[in-house]
């Protein structure tokens, strides 16, 4: 059977998140498989599934900003959506798609690398679901099931606001927003950022949709969505705008923040005798990109700290190579009783969730 295509074209945020659910809840046997390409004509954060909007969303900075936030059924972390992407979604039946997540994410960003090479940028698929040029983000994805569909879902971003979307994170404080911000800056990049300007959106799905039928091997047929998809999408618009869903009960307390798959930022703090603390790191597979240490208690020697942040950068989270910095920075701390374990310690416990993560 030939996929079905819909060009939603620019649609309102919460629509851009309903249509592929109002498609999926509507699914029969005899659905096509289908593709929907649309554009958010309003900027919205979207957080996934089994997320806690507490703790995870600045909702003050939100209501300020004037910026819906919207729960979504399939999973994944909270991103900053805007008319400077291009979503593309699969709506698919089980029987269409590998079993096997990490196949199933080949595929489905397969006519997105052969689209962004046409275009000149050196993207590639790192497992399980991101699409990097040379170790930079360039393409969000997720996938997750809905009724009687499969759902894999991406973006092409031609650009990206990075302050933005550093703002409305709930972070705990200004130290780990400098850490994740520059983080953002450093392992994301755009259409924009690689080619010195964004290439039309229309060229963009159309070479799109010709590698999707090259890759999936399928004629595809343009087409539109059935009064009962739409009247779907409605009903999943005015589930998605309550409270009740976006404050649902449960959901996962992650031990860090994501910027893509390889790189996190974390905070832990170490009490200490002359006190607290704190340590924000920026890791990088298992190696620190960044550190920053705050001390709630007066440090004898000026510069100390920043010399040791300097030496613990591009060390291997663990415990030989990171005392090795420590000791390399000669760092004195005193006069109030802190030592070399003490620093080595506040390292090591900031970045110990890395090791039993559960990405999502």
């Amino acid at each position: 059977m030939p996929i079905r295509v819909v060009d939603a074209g620019e649609v309102s945020g919460l629509r851009s998140q309903a249509a592929y659910h109002g498609v999926a809840r509507a699914f029969e046997p005899t659905t096509p498989n289908t593709i929907v390409v649309l554009t958010p004509g309003d900027a919205h954060v979207c957080i996934g599934f089994h997320q806690r909007v507490a703790g995870e969303v600045d909702l003050a900075y939100c209501r300020r900003e004037g910026l819906p936030v919207v729960r979504r059924e399939i999973g994944g972390g909270t991103v900053l959506l805007d008319r400077d992407q291009l979503f593309v979604q699969w709506i698919f039946h089980p029987s269409s798609l590998p079993r096997q997540i990490g196949q199933r994410f080949a595929l489905f960003t397969a006519p997105m690398i052969a689209a962004f090479r046409e275009f000149g940028i050196r993207a590639e698929y790192v497992p399980a679901n991101d699409v990097q040029v040379d170790g930079r983000k360039i393409s969000g994805t997720g996938a997750g099931a809905v009724c009687e569909a499969e759902i894999v879902v991406g973006n092409f971003l031609f650009d990206f606001d990075h302050e933005r979307m550093a703002r409305v994170l709930d972070f705990p404080d200004d130290t780990f927003r400098r850490n994740y911000r520059e983080g953002l800056y450093r392992y994301m990049t755009t259409m924009r950022r690689e080619l010195g300007k964004a290439p039309g959106r229309e060229r963009v799905k159309s070479v799109y949709l010709k590698y999707c039928a090259e890759a999936l091997g399928e004629t595809l047929v343009s087409g539109e969505f059935s009064a009962r998809e739409l009247e779907a999408m409605e009903a999943t618009e005015s589930r998605f705008a309550t409270r009740e869903w976006l404050h649902r009960e449960g959901g996962l307390e992650r031990p860090g923040r994501k910027i893509h798959a390889d790189v996190w930022v974390y905070q832990g703090t170490e009490s200490t005798a002359p006190g607290n603390i704190r340590t924000t790191v920026r890791l990088r597979h298992d190696t620190i990109d960044a550190i920053t240490f705050d001390c709630a208690f007066p440090v004898q020697e000026s510069g100390a700290l920043r010399r040791l942040e300097s030496e613990l950068r591009h060390v291997r989270l663990a415990h030989e190579p990171v005392a090795a910095a420590v000791d390399r920075s000669k760092i004195h701390l005193g006069p109030g009783g802190l030592d070399r374990g003490d620093v080595i310690r506040a390292v090591l416990g900031a970045g110990a969730p890395a090791s039993s993560i559960v990405h999502p």
